[in-house]
């Protein structure tokens, strides 16, 4: 009688102990909408810039390929999720990379952008706890050459700020009520990049900057 009687404790703390977890993944589910802000950062990798080098600014353009190392990147977020799926927000975000190369010539210098975009995703709940989201998003960027040269070359510390969109995808996981963690990853176009040397007599100009960016990062719900 003993022996059966611990058998049913033992299946009820069991059962109580999924019961409670069940509830707490449908809670995560359930208040995981509304107002939120959100905070990423990870790795930027910038692809190979074409673009049209004028030395000097009255000489016919010569067509220069600038090599760039891998990078960081940062952002964060406001947006609201609604019932619907549907995900929107303003992003600001920032990305550095250091300037390997033009072409064969070995460069010194940086290239940084930041950014302000508007975002609208969809998450695809899965009925799990991992869930997977899709969008994009369209703004401008703010380029800077910072302190970019060679020997021989014009030195270029100049802005540009010009249209820029992204591509989005992400997977994400509640661990409370109120906090999400992510994993993204997003495609960033920025077009027309154009800079004028320090001593004005040389010009690159025509560049899209394209980028790879993987993030991770935490989401707050603001809902109670």
């Amino acid at each position: 009688m003993r022996t059966d009687m611990r058998r049913i404790v033992s299946c009820l703390i069991l059962g109580g102990a999924l019961l409670g977890a069940n509830t707490v993944r449908a809670q995560d589910m359930q208040t995981n909408y509304g107002p939120y802000v959100s905070i990423a950062g990870g790795m930027n990798d910038s692809k190979t810039m074409n673009f049209a080098l004028r030395n000097p600014n009255t000489a016919a353009p010569s067509s220069r390929n600038i090599f760039y190392d891998t990078g960081y990147t940062f952002n964060g977020a406001f947006g609201t999720k609604w019932t619907n799926g549907l995900r929107t927000e303003l992003e600001v975000g920032y990305r550095k990379s250091g300037v390997e190369r033009m072409d064969a010539t070995a460069l010194e210098g940086s290239q940084k952008v930041l950014g302000v975009m508007g975002n609208v995703l969809y998450d695809i709940d899965t009925g799990s706890r991992v869930n997977f989201s899709v969008g994009g998003g369209v703004g401008v960027g703010r380029a800077k050459w910072d302190n970019v040269r060679a020997t021989g070359l014009p030195t270029f510390t100049d802005t540009d700020t010009n249209l820029q969109w992204q591509a989005i995808g992400e997977v994400s996981m509640p661990i409370s009520q109120q906090m999400a963690v992510f994993a993204g990853y997003r495609y960033v176009t920025l077009y027309d990049n154009n800079f004028i040397s320090t001593t004005g007599a040389a010009r690159a100009s025509a560049g899209t900057n394209r980028s790879h960016n993987v993030l991770l990062g935490l989401r707050y719900f603001f809902n109670s």
